[in-house]
């Protein structure tokens, strides 16, 4: 008997610590998970393919008329909505432009500035620490007399639309309409967040770019 009492003792110890073992693994376990859901973090590699096409409609000198003020209108409750606002208004702003953020649901008929409206149609995200693909349309439509209506034809069309200027409040009219298709393949270790931002890199700068160069 008294040699199995230190062993019993021994054994209960060794119970205790494997418990504490697995309660601090379960707690490093949902770190880590929320870590990748909600930090920003990540070194990888990655490969875009981006299809884009632009087309313009304007009257008089509508295309050498760059503005200094922009409105800028990302659809609400689409896929990276708000991180592609961010960008979108900040590349707009390294270009040395003013920009608003409209932050309404419900787009007004008119702006009194002219306006870039946006939206993410259609996307395919997949997403692990280690890769991530994604598929992602937009559509945008820039206006310099800030009118919505045009973004609403096209926003909900594939087909042409016929663009008719009958307004002569404006006879100098530039409308961009175009849309952008982007393919990207990342590995490497990173947060979902870093990715989401990352995806709205590329996209801003396409969009931008692509409206910049019709002025």
């Amino acid at each position: 008997m008294k040699v199995n009492l230190p062993f019993r003792k021994t054994m209960t110890r060794f119970r205790i610590n494997k418990k504490i073992l697995i309660s601090a693994a379960a707690v490093v376990i949902f770190l880590a998970v929320l870590s990748f859901a909600y930090l920003d973090f990540g070194i990888s590699s990655s490969e875009n393919v981006v299809n884009s096409n632009a087309g313009t409609y304007s009257t008089g000198n509508g295309t050498n008329n760059v503005p200094g003020n922009i409105i800028l209108f990302v659809e609400k409750n689409q896929m990276y909505d708000e991180v592609l606002s961010k960008k979108i208004s900040k590349q707009l702003e390294s270009e040395g432009f003013d920009v608003s953020v409209i932050s309404d649901l419900y787009l007004q008929a008119d702006y009194s500035y002219p306006a870039l409206f946006v939206s993410v149609t259609g996307g395919d995200v997949s997403y692990t620490p280690l890769s991530a693909e994604s598929d992602i349309d937009v559509t945008y439509v820039y206006s310099s007399t800030g009118s919505s209506e045009y973004f609403w034809k096209f926003r909900e069309s594939d087909d042409n639309v016929p663009v008719v200027f009958t307004s002569s409040e404006h006879r100098n009219v530039l409308l961009i309409r175009g849309s952008i298709e982007l393919s990207d393949r990342t590995q490497g270790l990173f947060s979902a967040r870093y990715y989401e931002r990352h995806v709205a890199d590329s996209i801003a700068e396409e969009v931008v770019k692509n409206v910049r160069s019709k002025f």
